[in-house]
């Protein structure tokens, strides 16, 4: 399972969720392969990163209960390691692309940083409150960066041009949980009680369209110009929202599980599920079934080693169907 992944030359580069491991899955075949660790972190880690951004056929993870920032160049399997200054403000869960810079904010305070792909660097922008968290999800539009301060109807919008931040408040008084995506000026919010999908003009900030009972919890979304694409893990079901017509349509996933998403080169959603099909968003069909490279995975349970409890990464590996994966890795 993964949060962190991006597609690049028909090749999808995934941050594994459950151990330090960098995977690569071919599209047209479904071979998954484990590449390689990411350097200076520990390998049994879980979430070590939640958002990557590529850019000139580099990734850039950026650390979630990691302390690194690791950029890997799919050319030639090489990455290095950029530390980010204060180790204890990582946790980013939103990163927002603009031209050569990457802006970062997390679910754990309100700080804001900018990372540039052309210096290597990254910086703190802004200090936040303390004791006010932003939630999942960002958006940006005309150089502004949108955040939601979590369970309210409060966003912060912040200037990358003049550094500046306001706060700008919906005239509503319902309490939002998560930015869903945006299109042209319309943002998506996800409504804390109902669990409908609010559509926010931020010309005006007034409610434009509601879409109803949506789902009670969305822990991830993804978007390209068409869709936007959410998952409910308490109703285990994917949510499709078309950006056109606002049409909703839900996608029961039954017995199996969602394992992530991620936007490839064409601009279509990819998803896989169980650890075994990868699926398009826009057509609905199975691209192709996964199988795992027996001597990459070898590699990766020796490196592990003793480190790794497979009965209590088993345990929880039963309530997010992991079991594929481990047992790949137990058969060695």
């Amino acid at each position: 399972m993964f949060e962190a992944a991006v597609a690049v030359d028909n090749c999808v580069y995934a941050s594994s969720m459950d151990v330090n491991a960098l995977f690569r899955i071919e599209i047209c075949s479904g071979r998954t392969e484990y590449l390689r660790s990411f350097p200076q972190e520990e390998i049994v880690n879980k979430r070590l990163h939640y958002c990557a951004v590529q850019r000139n056929k580099q990734i850039v993870f950026f650390p979630f209960s990691g302390k690194y920032i690791q950029i890997y160049d799919t050319r030639n399997n090489k990455m290095c390691s950029l530390e980010v200054p204060d180790s204890k403000a990582t946790f980013f869960s939103n990163a927002v692309a603009d031209g050569d810079n990457v802006y970062l904010s997390s679910t754990r305070n309100q700080n804001i940083w900018k990372f540039s792909f052309s210096k290597n660097t990254i910086v703190k922008l802004r200090t936040g409150e303390k004791g006010c968290v932003y939630s999942l999800g960002s958006a940006f539009y005309e150089k502004y960066i949108y955040t939601l301060v979590y369970g309210s109807n409060i966003l912060h919008r912040y200037s990358t041009i003049e550094n500046r931040l306001e706060k700008v408040q919906i005239n509503s008084n319902k309490k939002f949980s998560q930015i869903l995506g945006i299109f042209n000026s319309i943002l998506m919010l996800h409504e804390v009680d109902s669990g409908n999908i609010l559509l926010i003009d931020l010309s005006t900030n007034n409610i434009q369209t509601e879409i109803k009972a949506c789902a009670t919890k969305i822990m991830a979304t993804y978007q390209n110009g068409s869709y936007i694409l959410g998952y409910s893990q308490a109703e285990n079901l994917l949510v499709k929202i078309s950006t056109i017509n606002n049409a909703m349509e839900k996608l029961p996933l039954d017995d199996v599980v969602f394992n992530g998403a991620m936007l490839n080169d064409k601009n279509d959603i990819y998803y896989t599920i169980d650890n075994k099909y990868i699926y398009s968003l826009d057509s609905g069909k199975k691209i192709c079934d996964l199988f795992f490279d027996e001597l990459s995975i070898k590699r990766l349970r020796e490196k592990v080693g003793s480190k790794l409890n497979l009965q209590e990464i088993l345990y929880e590996g039963e309530l997010v169907n992991l079991n594929m994966f481990l047992n790949n890795i137990a058969k060695v």
